[in-house]
């Protein structure tokens, strides 16, 4: 298991869409695609659940962005990535930590204290 650049994956997941965001006059930066998918991974979206929410929201007072859209097609290819890689990015190594502590309490039982560094 490999934790690889996000920022690599995502620019390369961005170049398929360069001609529309070119059309639309926008621009969409890697960092501001990571920061939302990391904000979905937060709230335990999964990339089909993130397009869903997206879509029931967008029935409301304030339907998402063009870019919100764009970022969950991005999110779903961005995952098959990683799993293709057979590796995780840092919001997946924290997830699945709690996950890991939350579901699998015996295991972890002689666990006291973690410790988180990021790099």
């Amino acid at each position: 298991m490999l934790t690889l650049p996000s920022k690599k994956i995502v620019s390369t997941l961005l170049k398929p869409y360069k001609d529309l965001l070119e059309q639309k006059n926008m621009i969409v930066k890697e960092g501001t695609v990571i920061s939302l998918i990391s904000k979905a991974k937060a709230k335990r979206y999964t990339a089909a659940n993130y397009m869903e929410e997206l879509q029931a929201d967008s029935k409301s007072k304030a339907p998402p962005s063009d870019i919100d859209f764009l970022v969950a097609e991005i999110y779903e290819k961005y995952e098959q990535s990683l799993r293709q890689k057979n590796s995780l990015d840092f919001d997946d190594l924290l997830l699945y930590g709690v996950e890991l502590f939350t579901r699998h309490k015996h295991t972890v039982a002689w666990c006291k204290h973690v410790l988180v560094d990021e790099l």
